[in-house]
């Protein structure tokens, strides 16, 4: 079986100039077969060398892949970014998550938000959105997003009518709680490779990581 594709005028004229004894039949992925009687001309074969001879030619001198890098490019190899790693694990927790809590009608994010709020009730805000970590126009959708599943409520602060603090309510205080079995079962299973001792110590230091970081 011979790959046709590309052999050009000269593949062509080939063809042509086959014998009637030979048989050829195009399949369906454009190869050219002979049959039992006859052989392919000359000159088709001739071209499929000249286009492979091409093509290694081509490999050889510019080998697909191969980018000149810079001599600093070793200074952060990816094994070595922390950042990386860290999105990788809350990309793939979150996907879990997603799927545990759908029917809850809510998703990470949300379960982030009610959950420091279960914890530390009555932020601001202000106060929420850093605990969060997400930029403020994102975080305007959240908050709107939660507010009307009804998980949430804004009260002004007594001291100082310019400000509005979030408490959960009723039905933000269950979901949290029904929500929580799920998201415990996706973080064991994440650190089930760890022993008890590891993953304390794990934890110990993200936090350290995340005080650095997030101050």
């Amino acid at each position: 079986m011979l790959d046709f594709d590309g052999l050009g005028d000269i593949g062509f004229q080939a063809i042509g100039e086959c014998s009637k004894g030979a048989l050829l039949s195009l399949s369906k992925d454009c190869t050219f077969m002979t049959g039992t009687k006859g052989k392919l001309p000359m000159a088709l074969k001739a071209a499929a060398r000249k286009k492979s001879k091409a093509a290694n030619n081509r490999s050889t001198a510019n080998p697909v892949g191969i980018i000149e890098r810079s001599a600093n490019a070793n200074i952060l190899p990816l094994e070595r970014n922390i950042v990386h790693h860290f999105v990788r694990i809350v990309n793939g927790l979150n996907i879990k998550l997603s799927e545990n809590i759908r029917f809850m009608d809510i998703n990470p994010v949300h379960f982030r938000v009610i959950q420091i709020l279960y914890e530390h009730d009555g932020l601001t805000i202000t106060e929420l959105r850093e605990q969060c970590v997400i930029a403020q126009a994102v975080f305007s959708r959240v908050l709107k997003q939660v507010e009307r599943r009804k998980l949430i409520r804004r009260v002004v602060d007594e001291n100082d009518k310019r400000v509005y603090r979030i408490y959960l309510t009723k039905k933000g205080v269950a979901t949290y709680e029904a929500a929580l079995p799920q998201a415990s079962k996706v973080i064991d299973e994440a650190l089930s490779n760890l022993s008890a001792a590891d993953a304390d110590k794990l934890i110990s230091l993200a936090a350290i990581v995340d005080r650095s970081v997030n101050p």
